[in-house]
């Protein structure tokens, strides 16, 4: 079905994102969350 087809691509997408260190989004969020706890 085009779920269980979604579901693979996103789980392929989040190893390749895994190896590479970190998509992004999770950088992103990451890196306002410290700079967030810095401010405090």
């Amino acid at each position: 079905t085009q779920a269980a087809r979604g579901r693979a691509v996103s789980a392929v997408g989040g190893a390749e994102a895994r190896q590479r260190g970190e998509n992004w989004r999770g950088g992103r969020v990451l890196g306002s969350l410290f700079r967030r706890r810095d401010f405090l």
